[in-house]
């Protein structure tokens, strides 16, 4: 994260990451152990590399630049910068933004709930679930899953946004 003077009061805030995931597909168990915290509407243009979320009522841009030669069979790399606005009026422009990704051929919708999950180790993910009914938690390469009993994994499945 950076930080900003006065003389930079209007940049907007980024992440940049090497994200290499797995998305393991799930049977959830008992969804009501859950607590639904995160509430995403993502909107990504025809290529799948631009995206405007919307997270918790705030919009941010992630642009994401696919590293093919990284990727496994199970896993997809990208080079993802994560842009987040500092204004209201850059939150404006994020969501003008979406309204003409939205106006384009070819752009792609997709609604997600988010809940913080325990793995038996104590350390922390994310079970995700789409509007769809599609059930999946993900982690980074090489990362082991220590997921509670309740949670079955059915496989892995590649995110068929196109990156």
């Amino acid at each position: 994260m950076i930080h900003f003077t006065d003389d930079f009061k209007d940049m907007m805030e980024y992440e940049f990451e090497l994200e290499t995931e797995t998305r393991y597909v799930i049977e959830p168990g008992n969804i009501a152990d859950y607590n639904w915290v995160n509430h995403v509407v993502d909107v990504y243009d025809e290529s799948g590399r631009a995206r405007i979320r919307v997270k918790n009522g705030v919009p941010r841009l992630s642009l994401k630049v696919p590293l093919f030669s990284k990727d496994t069979t199970t896993s997809k790399t990208c080079i993802r910068l994560e842009y987040k606005p500092t204004t209201k009026k850059q939150e404006e422009e994020l969501l003008l933004i979406r309204k003409l990704i939205l106006l384009e051929k070819g752009a792609q919708t997709s609604e997600k709930f988010g809940a913080p999950l325990e793995n038996a180790d104590g350390t922390k993910t994310w079970i995700n679930r789409d509007s769809l009914g599609n059930w999946w938690i993900e982690a980074d390469e090489g990362v082991p899953l220590d997921l509670p009993d309740t949670i079955k994994i059915l496989g892995t499945q590649k995110s068929e946004i196109k990156v």
